[in-house]
């Protein structure tokens, strides 16, 4: 190699590429090698630069990386913290749930109020489980599951929990998720709880005397069920001998008297039934029924009715209505005459002179019925007290008209129950009147008119004979005499099993069947002589129920038993022989 190729500091490779390539020495070949070296050492520094420069950018982006993770573990330590600190430092009972290590996580007052001190209770969900009443750790598990599964849209539950001296605390338990994993799956969950027990324990409170005022309820039913059995079985005799006595042969003054009786008699069985009509609305047992009926014959029926009473006083009624108004519509007939006849008799009551006004508009589907009297009138003070139960205009009223105070009261219930309302406007001195409203719907079918009034005398029941099953003499009496003056034989049987070992003797067109009576009752007769009747495949016998009772349920109970029908003590002799008349010949 010449001098000058050993003055130049030669690359490396260079030198490789010389030795093996000979070159010879000349001016041109010293300034390519020249040339060629340069490149070859700047190209090396410039690799060395790039190394070096990648070596900073790296370890840089490294520290960098680190700098943050740091400062982002130092943001969650800290936000742990926090949350540690703000469970501990709330009143509420809070929890905290972490599926990934199965810790449960409650705050200190929690833990407190369980009776449990700081360290008795660890983070363990083994451990806390214990706290959870073990009849509702089932419960908790599946609300759970529903939560989690989106079955619900949160984790609500009440359950108990056990305190650490055994007591039990009510809780009202919320929660949801606040961390998931990559696959949906639930990491982490918090929570509060609602001490309850108070609410617990007043809720069973209110049960209870919600169960005590049921048995009050039926205790006053079965009280109210006696008491008509009582006095209706009496006033049944009483009813009964004035149907007797009421076509003998009597003088003026013995008719007189008669009549009293009768009045009395119907007065008495007005207030029992009034009676039973509060007691079935407060119990909220009173039926509403919805049937097709001529709206404008049912309140001229009632006006005809209540026009004798108020012509005895001279005192007139009008009822009025526009012709155009449609008159068939569906409702209960049954309670809108109870009301009219609470009301105008009412009018009729407290009018002397003067007159009554009945008037029936309608508007849509509402009918307007207003009674407007020329009455004593209602002062200011007592009319705000009109429709409370017992109370009359005062005390003086009471003693010269009479009466409870119940109508009035019984009639605003009803009113209210057939969804209408009423309202009542007075003068002293110069009349009453009370306006009502009815929501009456008109009945799909127009009824076509056929007037046909039953009376006992049309039929001929001579020669029938019937079983009379009766344990009160007085009724027994007055039962008979009705039956024989119709011609109609009796076999009379004082309690069940006697008419049962009657009717296995002889047999007859009609069983009159009392319902209470000692030995055996008539729902148990009844039962028997069904069941003789299906074993030996014979014909039943008609089977009508005579009872004092007029309770919600009666007549179910004796229709469920096989009996035909139901006449309710007094009974009146029509009804009596129309009845006896429909299940012999049919």
């Amino acid at each position: 190699m010449t001098s000058t190729k050993k003055d130049i500091d030669l690359h490396k490779t260079l030198q490789r590429q010389i030795r093996r390539l000979n070159l010879p020495d000349s001016p041109e070949v010293e300034k390519l090698l020249q040339l060629v070296n340069t490149t070859y050492q700047e190209n090396d520094r410039s690799r060395r630069l790039l190394e070096t420069s990648m070596q900073l950018m790296s370890d840089e982006v490294l520290d960098l990386n680190n700098k943050i993770k740091n400062e982002a573990n130092l943001k969650i330590e800290k936000a742990e913290r926090r949350s540690s600190l703000a469970l501990e430092a709330n009143s509420d009972f809070l929890w905290d749930w972490s599926l990934k290590d199965k810790s449960v996580y409650i705050n200190n007052v929690l833990k407190e109020r369980l009776g449990f001190k700081n360290n008795q209770l660890s983070d363990r969900r083994s451990q806390w489980i214990h706290t959870i009443y073990k009849e509702d750790q089932e419960k908790i598990f599946l609300a759970m599951q529903s939560y989690i599964k989106k079955e619900t849209p949160t984790f609500t539950v009440e359950h108990r929990l056990v305190n650490s001296d055994g007591s039990i605390m009510w809780a009202l338990n919320r929660g949801q998720v606040v961390e998931w994993g990559d696959k949906g799956q639930p990491l982490r969950m918090i929570g509060t709880l609602i001490d309850i027990t108070q609410n617990k324990k007043n809720e069973l409170e209110l049960i209870e005397s919600k169960k005590l005022a049921e048995k009050a309820n039926q205790a006053k039913s079965e009280f109210l069920a006696n008491m008509s059995h009582e006095i209706r079985t009496p006033m049944n005799g009483i009813i009964g001998m004035t149907q007797i006595f009421d076509s003998s042969q009597l003088d003026s003054k013995q008719k007189e008297h008669l009549a009293a009786i009768k009045k009395s008699s119907e007065i008495l069985l007005g207030l029992i039934n009034n009676i039973l009509d509060l007691s079935k609305i407060e119990a909220g047992c009173m039926d509403i029924e919805n049937i097709d009926f001529d709206l404008i014959e049912t309140c001229t029926d009632v006006t005809k009715i209540l026009r004798a009473n108020a012509e005895k006083k001279g005192v007139t009624i009008d009822f009025n209505y526009d012709d155009n108004m449609p008159s068939y519509i569906n409702g209960d007939d049954g309670r809108l005459k109870q009301i009219l006849f609470n009301i105008i008799g009412n009018s009729i009551k407290f009018t002397e002179k003067g007159k009554i006004t009945f008037d029936l508009t309608k508007s849509k589907n509402n009918y307007q019925f207003k009674i407007s009297d020329t009455g004593i009138g209602i002062k200011p003070e007592r009319l705000k007290h009109i429709f409370n139960k017992f109370e009359q205009e005062d005390s003086s009223t009471n003693r010269k008209f009479g009466g409870t105070g119940l109508g009035l009261s019984i009639t605003k219930k009803i009113i209210e129950l057939l969804e209408g309302t009423i309202e009542v406007t007075s003068k002293v001195g110069q009349g009453t009147c009370f306006q009502f409203t009815l929501p009456l719907k008109e009945a799909k079918a127009q009824k076509e008119k056929a007037e046909v009034i039953i009376k006992h005398e049309d039929f001929n029941l001579s020669g029938k004979h019937i079983l009379l099953v009766e344990d009160n003499f007085i009724n027994s009496t007055v039962v008979t005499a009705l039956l024989k003056r119709n011609n109609i034989k009796v076999t009379v049987a004082g309690n069940g099993q006697e008419a049962l070992d009657t009717i296995n003797e002889i047999p007859f067109d009609l069983v009159l069947m009392d319902c209470q009576m000692p030995i055996m009752d008539g729902y148990e007769a009844t039962q028997e002589i069904r069941a003789t009747e299906n074993n030996e495949a014979i014909s039943k016998v008609p089977i009508i129920a005579l009872t004092a009772s007029a309770i919600k349920g009666d007549r179910e109970k004796c229709f469920n038993i096989g009996m035909n029908d139901y006449l309710t003590k007094p009974i009146k002799e029509n009804d009596l022989i129309v009845c006896i008349n429909k299940w012999i010949h049919n």
